[in-house]
């Protein structure tokens, strides 16, 4: 439909595949955020989507071109939380990515948050005109049994780079035992809410 170019700001190949399935046209871009400077104990919404504005403030933008050019920006986060309510990030390394999985195993619930920001170009500089964040999640079970977690890490290495090393997109699918909720929440990026939220911003008007 669009041949506008969203700006993903994310080194993650699980949202750039994402994208890549529903034919967004995209270009990937750097963020220097700290996500360990926010507090870790907030409920899981409120977390992932701070931690999402935190990437957005410190995104770094294309070179700003003529007065008035716009560009949408994305980024997110994704957390898996057990049901002690305990928040897992990315791990450290793979003992800690052994950890988690043996963890989550018998079920958790994955959040992931986001903020799309419509910049545009003022005075030779971008502003920050418009944003919408949005959040969706879903209870899982993503069970590896014990037998099967080398093979795991080693054919699906997205899983050091995902949260509660539970990357349950390609190799990972056959350890997907059930979900109630959002699968593209799980793998990183909402794609129903972030559709509703480039729609408000503008992204698809010259085209609906």
């Amino acid at each position: 439909m669009s041949q506008k170019i969203l700006y993903l700001a994310s080194a993650s190949s699980s949202r750039a595949m994402l994208l890549d399935e529903i034919c967004m046209p995209y270009k990937l871009l750097k963020q220097t955020a700290d996500e360990s400077s926010c507090d870790w104990g907030l409920p899981i919404q409120k977390l992932v989507t701070s931690i999402a504005h935190l990437k957005m403030d410190h995104v770094i933008l294309p070179e700003p071109g003529q007065d008035g050019q716009v560009i949408f920006v994305v980024t997110a986060d994704t957390v898996s939380q057990d049901y002690e309510g305990n928040n897992f990030g990315k791990p450290v390394d793979l003992q800690d990515a052994y950890r988690m999985v043996r963890i989550l195993r018998n079920g958790s619930l994955v959040g992931t948050g986001f903020c799309v920001a419509k910049f545009c170009v003022k005075n030779g500089a971008w502003v920050k005109i418009d944003y919408r964040q949005g959040y969706a999640q879903a209870r899982c079970k993503f069970d590896v049994p014990e037998a099967f977690l080398e093979t795991y890490f080693k054919q699906h290495p997205v899983s050091l780079r995902a949260a509660g090393g539970m990357a349950v997109e390609q190799f990972g699918l056959q350890f997907f035992k059930e979900i109630n909720g959002s699968f593209t929440a799980i793998v990183g990026l909402p794609l129903y809410e972030l559709r509703a939220a480039l729609t408000e911003l503008g992204f698809y008007d010259e085209f609906l």
